[in-house]
């Protein structure tokens, strides 16, 4: 793998490579039905909304090849520290916002025609676990300390009305 590191100055760095492979499937789907703290049932948004499982579309049918991830980490301890009044889980917003800037980034370098950024690629039956994994980026489950933010990238598949997917 190839990793290479982008930096925005006001930002710690990011890393992006190009996929050789990417794993994933249906079962990706079932795990939003798995409890995790205050949702004993799973994601609360799981067949609610059209961008979750299972109404949520494959990559494969959004994005075609080249296949890109970018994983910005985030430092969640100092931000609890810094924050101890506020709801735990508002600095998902701010993450995601510097990692989709990242994601502007590689597509920049890349020069990509029509790229498509898929934010949560969880959400569209990537094991992102796995992917990361043999690419030899080690992902944490439940992290106490630092998150990593894994964003995938692709060019527009031309068969789907991508616009009307993430209208």
């Amino acid at each position: 793998m190839q990793e290479n590191v982008l930096v925005l100055c006001e930002y710690p760095p990011a890393q992006y490579f190009k996929l050789d492979r990417v794993i994933g499937g249906d079962y990706v789907g079932d795990w939003c039905r798995l409890p995790y703290p205050r949702h004993p049932l799973g994601c609360p948004n799981f067949g609610q909304k059209k961008k979750c499982p299972p109404k949520s579309v494959k990559w494969t049918e959004l994005i075609q090849e080249p296949y890109y991830f970018v994983i910005h980490e985030f430092d969640l301890e100092v931000w609890v520290n810094k924050h101890r009044n506020r709801n735990y889980f508002l600095y998902q917003t701010g993450a995601r916002k510097i990692l989709k800037d990242f994601c502007r980034e590689v597509i920049g370098i890349e020069e990509m025609l029509e790229p498509t950024i898929l934010m949560q690629p969880e959400k569209n039956y990537v094991n992102v676990f796995s992917t990361c994994r043999i690419h030899g980026v080690k992902l944490e489950k439940n992290p106490q300390k630092i998150v990593k933010f894994v964003a995938m990238i692709g060019t527009k598949r031309n068969a789907v009305n991508v616009g009307e997917y993430f209208a």
